[in-house]
């Protein structure tokens, strides 16, 4: 026995979601952020190891690290107001902006007991969060649904 045919409505092509280029962006903010960041205490172990030139590029890449964190403080408000990004990541990638510039203080000041646990974790939530990221797509809120 035939079956009916059935008619499926004609799927529009795919586009890419309005507003996704603030996620791509936030995407590749926080890689090169992570990355950087990942890159600090290599600089810091040639330091430790005799290279004490490393010691100035330690701290310029901090200073790297600090402006990509507040790039990423930025989008992550950006991204909070037109996905519905999670409080807690939210919160996550807020705190990057000001750990990093808690970091560079305690490296200046030479306060080393709290400079590298805090950088241990710094890197730890830099590099879970750049996976969360990347793992997830960007759902785009109810009001904007309705305007396209």
């Amino acid at each position: 026995m035939l079956q009916p045919a059935t008619l499926d409505a004609p799927q529009p092509p795919h586009r890419p979601r309005a507003g996704t280029w603030v996620w791509r962006v936030l995407r590749t903010v926080l890689t090169l952020q992570a990355l950087d960041a990942f890159l600090q205490p290599v600089l810091a172990g040639r330091f430790l190891s005799g290279d004490f030139a490393m010691l100035a590029l330690h701290r310029q890449n901090g200073t790297y690290v600090g402006g990509l964190s507040m790039a990423v403080l930025a989008l992550a408000f950006i991204s909070w107001g037109l996905y519905q990004v999670p409080g807690r990541i939210v919160a996550g990638l807020a705190t990057l902006g000001p750990i990093a510039g808690l970091q560079i203080f305690l490296g200046f000041t030479r306060s080393l007991g709290v400079h590298v646990p805090l950088g241990v974790a710094f890197i730890g939530l830099s590099g879970w969060l750049m996976f969360w990221v990347w793992t997830h797509q960007p759902a785009v809120r109810l009001s904007q649904r309705v305007k396209a």
